[in-house]
């Protein structure tokens, strides 16, 4: 290609407002820029000359980028495609939805480009800042689009991939509040961009996964449940590491939303199985001191996913199996001597060194009592001065027994 003929080109596809070809040219990998710039120390000229005025700085940024990139000069790389985001988004600005490939293509490149160039971790951190600030100006600009009234010819329509491309931004990050934020920022527009089922499928899948990762990590396991499902059903079979990654969360959202997951998963995805079958096994068979066990040997698995949460939530639910355990065994009667219910713990190893006494192992065991009745895991009260635990004759286990149908 002609050293003038790249911007040429570049005006004519901008005049013809081809956004996806665009976009190519507009690339960091394309072989024609690269053969262009490589040679070229005369592009301001150029550029000058082919493209409109609004666009000048933009492609004169670019030129900046692409030979910063050459010489492996990341440093200048990441300072240079900052102002080529900055001054695609003020153009953006006036421009229809012809110019959202264009955006999309930016953004995708220096997210790419923060593991790329950076060669430590305070480095890392310092390009993903930089993403997160050219990426944020990108999705404002989508989510107050004006240029147009009509959902189907509006930049909204871009909204939520921008939205999770800056949440997949802020969880590498860890900048989980601002995160949240920008699910408020798309919360508080409500109906006036266009709803999230119309966006395409892989939009679709990141928004929800992350919403539901965000309320998961904030304790709301209910609807996080149903986020991470809703993610899981848009996502093909063939898809095993997409599927493991939002099952990851919504095995023990599941648990946590007394939903019991389908046993076929362990076969799909060994490495779930290898941590959350054990697990699983002796919640429901009541095994608190293999449940602690195994939660001290995964705890680095579960803290670094922020997983151990939920998974010392659940040994509450060990707990509730292994009481159903001792009131079956001890002829379903409305009457739990506390006493009985400390020696089956006791067996399960729950005390170890902790709580010694008798009197302290007794206190232990009615303090857990109370919060599952007072959770509507159980029901009943508890007589502290008779020590004895009296339950409902209706179905005194509601999570784990379902009353049966009406005839």
């Amino acid at each position: 290609m002609a050293r003038e003929s790249y911007y040429e080109k570049l005006g004519g596809l901008i005049e013809q407002r081809d956004g996806k070809k665009v976009a190519n040219l507009l690339n960091v990998a394309n072989g024609q820029a690269i053969d262009y710039f490589k040679g070229n120390s005369n592009y301001h000229n150029d550029a000058a000359r082919y493209l409109p005025k609004e666009w000048k700085e933009i492609g004169v940024s670019f030129g900046t980028c692409l030979k910063s990139m050459l010489k492996s000069d990341y440093e200048d790389f990441f300072r240079a495609y900052e102002k080529f985001i900055t001054a695609l988004n003020r153009t953006a600005n006036s421009e229809g939805l012809w110019i959202i490939p264009v955006l999309k293509k930016s953004a995708v490149t220096i997210t790419k480009m923060t593991a790329v160039c950076s060669d430590n971790s305070a480095k890392l951190k310092e390009y993903l800042e930089l993403a997160s600030r050219c990426i944020n100006g990108t999705f404002k600009i989508c989510l107050n689009d004006r240029q147009s009234d009509d959902m189907t010819s509006t930049k909204k329509i871009a909204a939520y991939f921008f939205a999770g491309m800056m949440l997949r931004v802020y969880f590498r990050l860890k900048a989980y509040s601002l995160a949240k934020g920008i699910t408020k920022a798309i919360t508080a527009v409500g109906h006036t961009i266009p709803p999230l089922d119309s966006s395409p499928i892989a939009d679709q899948v990141v928004y929800t996964y992350y919403i539901g990762v965000l309320d998961f990590m904030s304790q709301a396991y209910f609807p996080a449940e149903k986020k991470l499902s809703n993610c899981l059903s848009l996502i093909p079979l063939s898809a095993k590491k997409s599927r493991e990654t939002v099952l990851l969360y919504l095995i023990p959202a599941k648990q946590l939303a007394n939903i019991v997951p389908i046993p076929e998963l362990w076969s799909e995805f060994p490495a779930l199985e290898k941590v959350y079958k054990p697990l699983l096994d002796a919640l429901k068979l009541g095994k608190l001191g293999i449940y602690h066990k195994l939660l001290e040997e995964h705890q680095n698995f579960l803290v670094t996913r922020h997983l151990y949460f939920a998974f010392t939530r659940l040994s509450q639910a060990c707990s509730l199996h292994l009481i159903f355990k001792t009131w079956l065994a001890l002829g379903k009667g409305n009457r739990l001597k506390v006493e009985d219910l400390a020696a089956a713990y006791h067996l399960e190893s729950y005390f170890d060194d902790v709580f010694k006494t008798p009197e302290e192992q007794a206190n232990a065991v009615e303090l857990q009592v109370a919060e599952m009745i007072s959770e509507g895991k159980m029901r009943g009260y508890i007589s502290h001065s008779m020590r004895t635990v009296v339950l409902s004759n209706r179905n005194p286990f509601p999570t784990l027994v379902k009353p049966a149908p009406a005839s």
